[in-house]
């Protein structure tokens, strides 16, 4: 089943974002917003009962334990759960059998299962917080010492034109109250008859300051009030600080989880093997079991090597495993294990594109394929390879969504159907989608 919509994710879309099927590009040069658009999608998938993509897009780790867990999922799609659950029958049904060790610690295990990647998202989720938080308060610093600055300025005009005015009041006072007899408040000398005039101009000068001092009034009583940018940023800081601690204490029930996990797992490691079937028909179940997962990591094995052989434009020759079942490289020089974040992040998509094509040619094809996590970290030609290896696979996966910057999508747009852009404004608020259709067309001449 694809994706129709994206639902609003933390109040950031608009509206649900229409999802079509075909080959997209999702440009979203803002990092916390596609990270949330990324779990978004994968919540969308388990809430889509697509199993297979959930799991597809839920792989994380070392490329082994990424290997193992793609084993994992092309056994299941081989037929792993029908067999598995004929063994427990055939078990249940053996009148001296024996209880598994492990068997009260399954469901405890399958709970825990999810946690290190909602932890790892959460953790992620939480530094784009703090940073946000950091810049918030950096701006809200600034804004807060010039509005306080703006209230000193506006205070220190408004005493002295108070000041002013008492002054020009008092010289007016002088010089009605002595009449022709006065001197002039500058030089000293007796006014005679200039005195109509001295007292005009210093009325028309009081008159002036006294206006200028009621703007002033009205400009400090205006920033008695803090400007509405400034309440903003308070707000935003306030929000911020409380979805912090929120996700602090969240981050830490989940360590003290992923504590328990690993427990769990040295518990169930430690636990006595399960004994051998004592029917034929268990013991023949027991080898498909094994043949199962040997044929499942082997089929992976081969065409994750023809992936990553296309990916690096032939300087990865193959992927084999050593003898602790870690997958190793095959070059030229040797083999050796995925060593530079460049051939991590080409297994990683390698796995995932090989996954893909395994399931969906045995009839278990995932309705939509998330990608984007490893392609970032590719270089620039290996990404151009990677697109043309998606498009080929999208003929045979209904719905495929990558997670690509602009500049790389527009040098091959004709690769994909349609580029969907997501992109903040300036300053935050709103968020702008905008899908562009692209693909190759057809001119039919009459």
């Amino acid at each position: 089943m694809t994706l129709t919509s994206l639902q609003t994710v933390s109040g950031v879309l608009p509206e649900p974002l229409a999802l079509e099927t075909g080959f997209s590009a999702l440009v979203v040069p803002s990092g916390r917003l596609r990270r949330e658009l990324g779990l978004a999608l994968r919540q969308d998938l388990l809430a889509h009962d697509d199993a297979v993509a959930a799991a597809i897009a839920s792989l994380r780790g070392s490329p082994a334990e990424q290997l193992t867990g793609g084993a994992a999922i092309l056994a299941r799609v081989l037929g792993l759960d029908q067999v598995e659950r004929d063994l427990r029958a055939e078990k249940d049904g053996s009148a001296d059998a024996a209880p598994s060790p492990a068997g009260d610690l399954g469901a405890r295990l399958a709970e825990l299962e999810p946690v290190p990647m909602r932890l790892s998202e959460l953790e992620e989720r939480l530094r784009d917080l703090r940073a946000d938080a950091v810049e918030v308060a950096g701006d809200l610093e600034v804004e807060n010492m010039e509005w306080l600055r703006q209230r000193q300025d506006a205070e220190t005009h408004l005493q002295a034109y108070r000041d002013r005015a008492r002054e020009l009041k008092g010289r007016l006072g002088e010089l009605r109250a002595r009449g022709a007899e006065s001197t002039c408040p500058t030089c000293g000398r007796e006014l005679e008859g200039l005195l109509d005039t001295v007292v005009k101009q210093l009325e028309e000068e009081w008159e002036s300051v006294v206006q200028d001092g009621r703007w002033w009034k009205r400009r400090r009583e205006q920033l008695e009030l803090k400007p509405e940018k400034l309440r903003s940023l308070e707000g935003r800081s306030i929000r911020l600080q409380a979805e912090i601690e929120r996700l602090t204490e969240e981050v830490e029930r989940l360590r003290g989880q992923q504590s328990e996990l690993l427990e769990v797992r040295r518990r169930m490691a430690e636990a006595d093997v399960p004994p051998e079937p004592s029917t034929p028909h268990g013991r023949a179940l027991r080898a498909l079991e094994d043949e199962i997962r040997d044929e499942a990591r082997e089929l992976l094995l081969t065409r994750l090597s023809r992936a990553l052989n296309r990916l690096s434009a032939g300087r990865v020759l193959g992927v084999v495993d050593d003898a602790d079942a870690r997958p190793r490289l095959v070059l030229d020089e040797g083999a050796q294990e995925p060593a530079s974040d460049d051939e991590c992040a080409m297994f990683g998509l390698g796995l995932r594109l090989a996954l893909a094509d395994l399931v969906t040619r045995r009839g278990a094809a995932p309705g939509t394929l998330v990608l984007g996590e490893d392609f970032d970290r590719l270089p620039h030609d290996a990404r151009i390879r990677a697109i043309v290896l998606m498009r080929a696979l999208s003929r045979r996966v209904p719905q495929i969504l990558l997670f690509c910057p602009g500049e790389v999508a527009g040098l091959v747009p004709e690769s994909f159907d349609r580029v969907i852009e997501i992109r903040e404004r300036e300053g935050g608020g709103a968020v702008v989608v905008r899908t562009v259709r692209t693909g190759l067309g057809r001119i039919q001449v009459h």
